[in-house]
């Protein structure tokens, strides 16, 4: 059985980006993407993220980012877009973005909340447990519904199979 999964990155200002996670089979490396529908009009692309382990920290970071650790992920999905204002207004009714005029922008103006929201919304449609207790806000991770990304989901997905400072190499250019 599929245990799935959202992750909604929403960053309340200005950029949202939306990610479903997903445990997949044991050794499937291939690159696989499906469709979740909100409506006839939205749709969410997902990409297959293959388990693997990568190392997590900043030798000469912040402290926060000290030390150096490896972090091991079962394989999930992700959305190969973030959320647009279109597929936000879908599902909840509302565009709470300021930079309004093209549905396909990323939704922003968007809390924590209102994305824990959507992620709850978006579990309920597709018939899944909501992983968000509304009251308290605490994420449970047994759940089979959709949920923000871990820390460690995120930056596995972007550093994209490489094991340098970013993704491009060792440098910023």
């Amino acid at each position: 059985m599929t245990k799935i999964l959202f992750c909604v990155v929403v960053l309340a200002l200005f950029f949202s980006s939306v990610v479903l996670c997903s445990e997949t089979k044991p050794g499937n490396a291939v690159l696989e993407s499906r469709i979740i529908s909100i409506d006839s009009r939205n749709e969410i692309t997902l990409v297959s993220i293959p388990a693997g382990s990568y190392e997590m920290g900043d030798h000469d970071g912040e402290d926060d980012e000290k030390p150096v650790h490896t972090v091991t992920l079962d394989a999930f999905e992700m959305s190969t877009t973030e959320i647009t204002q279109s597929q936000y207004k879908a599902l909840t009714g509302k565009n709470p973005s300021h930079f309004t005029g093209d549905g396909s922008l990323p939704v922003e103006r968007v809390t924590w909340y209102d994305a824990a929201k959507f992620c709850n919304m978006l579990s309920e449609k597709e018939g899944l447990p909501s992983c968000y207790n509304e009251e308290t806000w605490k994420c449970d991770f047994t759940k089979a519904g959709f949920r923000l990304p871990t820390e460690a989901e995120w930056e596995y997905a972007c550093r994209a199979g490489t094991s340098t400072e970013y993704y491009t190499g060792d440098t910023e250019s």
